[in-house]
């Protein structure tokens, strides 16, 4: 249930790396999903507790947060009973009765409706005979479609008339953090820095940028 509330809440927001690879490589064979918690109009990783209330059913949810990432988190009911425990997104097995709470009398917490949580994605070639993954770097060639990878990290898109890979049509610079790239199934709006399109007979028919998804002039 700690993870619906916390899909509700999500917002979308950008900012980029730079493509500094540009190795033909093999497509990901896994990739890891995690919700960011920033400060408002920040992209620092918020640190610290949180505290949210869902009305219908009315239920309480403290988490510990850090470096963004939420490793723990209690839920209570509306008579202040706990009914819920989870460490690193799992449920812990608990005695409601002798329970200690790792929360304490005087802490100070942040409400969620403060703060920014945004998902993103990592994307990795894993062994799966030994169990060893690395973050990709390069790009990736499918249907016409090329997706260069930092880190782990979707970082720009580049379409081609051809097969071939010779004739290029378009190129996006993607939104991209240290924790990935935003998850959004509508790509358009992960645009985020300088593009380019082309004709077929290889003119440039249209620069610029876009910003959080939108273009803007220049």
């Amino acid at each position: 249930m700690k993870q619906i509330i916390l899909a509700l809440l999500l917002l979308f927001s950008l900012c980029a790396f730079a493509q500094t690879q540009s190795e033909l490589i093999e497509e990901p064979n896994l990739i890891e999903q995690k919700q960011i918690i920033f400060h408002k109009n920040s992209w620092k990783p918020f640190e610290g507790n949180t505290v949210f209330k869902n009305d219908d059913p009315i239920f309480i949810y403290k988490g510990k947060v850090k470096n963004g990432i939420e490793y723990y988190s209690e839920v209570y009911s509306e008579e202040d009973s706990l009914i819920d425990v989870l460490e690193n997104g799992i449920n812990l097995e608990f005695n409601s009765n002798s329970y200690k709470s790792k929360f304490h009398k005087n802490d100070e917490f942040t409400n969620v409706n403060e703060l920014i949580i945004k998902k993103f994605k990592l994307h990795y070639n894993q062994n799966y005979k030994t169990g060893v993954k690395k973050k990709i770097n390069g790009f990736v060639k499918l249907d016409k479609v090329k997706y260069y990878y930092e880190k782990g990290a979707l970082t720009k898109i580049e379409t081609y008339y051809d097969k071939n890979y010779k004739s290029i049509k378009s190129s996006y610079e993607i939104f991209s953090t240290e924790f990935g790239n935003l998850f959004n199934l509508d790509v358009n709006s992960a645009y985020h820095g300088k593009y380019k399109l082309w004709n077929n007979k290889g003119q440039l028919i249209e620069a610029g940028k876009y910003i959080m998804g939108k273009k803007v002039k220049t």
